[in-house]
């Protein structure tokens, strides 16, 4: 059974606090959809519904915040070299463009 996202929640679909503080066997993670606590064997999160997968490794959080962090700062990076590339070849074109036309 899905649950519809304006359906009310019952108080047993919430995690405990001692879940949330790690004292309870069952984990809990946060949703891929909208970063709600959730039973890492939960079918659907509580908060906003969605579907979860039955593997754990696939919903997990992908990396750690310097991992994404890292991957962006690199992405800058390469986007400033290219542009400075670009700049370049443009600034050597129009030098060229102006020797052929005196």
């Amino acid at each position: 059974m899905v649950r519809r996202s304006n359906e009310p929640l019952e108080d047993r679909e919430y995690p405990d606090e001692a879940d949330l503080e790690g004292e309870s066997s069952d984990r809990v993670l946060p949703c891929p959809e909208c970063g709600g606590a959730v039973y890492e064997d939960a079918p659907q999160c509580p908060h906003c519904g969605a579907a979860l997968p039955d593997d754990l490794e696939s919903w997990r959080p992908h990396g750690r915040w310097y991992f994404r962090g890292g991957k962006y700062l690199a992405k800058v990076l390469a986007l400033n070299w290219l542009a400075w590339v670009v700049l370049g070849l443009l600034a050597l074109l129009a030098a060229g463009l102006a020797r052929i036309h005196k």
